[in-house]
This record gives C-alpha cells, structure tokens and sequence, in this order.
C-alpha cells in the first residue's frame, strides 16, 4: 500500500518560508525564545492545508479553511509555545476532529511537560478514555461519530471513569452550550478560539486536584 504521506507533493521547499517567517514574524514580535523557534521551524504548516491553499502556509494571518475552520497565524502558535511552562508530566487525552486546534493544543500540552494523545472522532472515544485512563480529557462538543455530550454523559455514568476530569470545547460558546456540557458533567467549558491565559489556568485547574462537576457554571 502506498503511504500517502511519503508520496505528497510539495511545489518548493519550504524551508525558505519558514526562515523568513521565524526571522519577520516572531522574533520581530518578541518571540526568540530558541526552543519556540526550533519547534515552530519544524511544523509544516502547509500538511494543515489544502493543496489550493499550501502556498499560504506561512503568511502573518490565518487562513481559512471554510467548514473546517481556520488555521491559525504562526505567530498565535508561538505564543502559545512561548507562554507555555514545562514542569508537568500528567496525561491529557485529546478528542478533537480539527487539525488546526489539534496542532494548538498539542503545542501547549507538550511544551508545558503533559504527555498527550490524539482522537480525532467521537467515534471510539469512550473505549480509549477507558483503556488510556488520562489525568485529564480535553473534549470538542462537534465530533464525527459521536458528539462530545454524549461522551461526556457516558463517561460520568461509569464508574470507573466518573472521576476523570474534563473539559469540554467548542466554537459556539454560548451560555446555553455551556450549562449544557456542565449538565452533563463536564468539569469545564472553553469556547474556541482559545484564549491562551484561559485555556492555561483552566488545565491547571483541572489537574490540581479532585474536581466538583458543574464547577463554574455560568450565573444568570
């Protein structure tokens, strides 16, 4: 079987672009910490793009990518790497259909010492909570095959997983949303797109100790 991977054509080497956009888009923004720098120069933004769009991987904005969302500008995954702080060594399950915010989260969580994995449906999602038992479960409400609510209520109706915390995501972060996850137990609720501070101090909050369901549930 062919790997599709392998096999992908690239127009030009890329290696020019990311130069130049670590060199007029970071460091001129502040960002020159060595350990960002290396990690962002070897993230081939143009693999999060569709072949029309490659070209533009590495231009000072986001793209958008219709439907699926957008992928964010170099310099937001910067900062995101730079205001990360290594020092944790917990295990964070990822459930998130969106490559572009898996790229983000996965660049907070291993920049900041978590070890973390990826699903990227709902489909399954249960069984591998069940088997990986992570100190943490981030959980997108929109997913393929089964939608975060209904992991996260399943999730609480099993014993053995009940006391996982999670926290759940989702690009429409309305008041109604939220009480909705919070209602079916998620420990947290974050809108997307991510304010860094805030996705932050909700991880560590969630990985500081045991964790009341429904805690900071919206008033009103």
């Amino acid at each position: 079987m062919t790997d599709l991977t392998m096999t992908r054509e690239r127009p030009n080497d890329t290696s020019i672009a990311r130069r130049a956009m670590i060199d007029s888009q970071l460091r001129t923004s502040g960002v020159n910490e060595e350990y960002v720098l290396a990690r962002m120069l070897g993230v081939p933004r143009e693999d999060f793009l569709p072949a029309d769009k490659a070209s533009l991987a590495y231009i000072d904005r986001a793209i958008a990518l219709g439907d699926a969302g957008h992928l964010a500008s170099p310099l937001f995954y910067g900062k995101l790497l730079l205001e990360a702080q290594p020092s944790r060594d917990d295990r964070v399950l990822v459930v998130e259909d969106e490559d572009n915010i898996a790229l983000a989260l996965e660049i907070v969580l291993e920049s900041a010492g978590y070890r973390q994995e990826r699903i990227a449906e709902g489909t399954g999602a249960l069984e591998r909570i069940r088997a990986l038992r992570p100190d943490l479960v981030l959980l997108d409400v929109m997913l393929p095959g089964a939608s975060g609510y209904d992991i996260c209520q399943s999730a609480r109706l099993d014993p053995d997983l009940a006391s996982i915390p999670i926290l759940m995501m989702t690009a429409r972060g309305s008041a109604i949303e939220r009480r909705k996850g919070l209602a079916m137990g998620a420990n947290g609720f974050i809108a997307k797109p991510f304010d860094i501070s805030e996705l932050k101090a909700e991880i560590s909050r969630l990985l500081s100790g045991p964790q009341t369901l429904g805690a900071g549930e919206p008033q009103g």
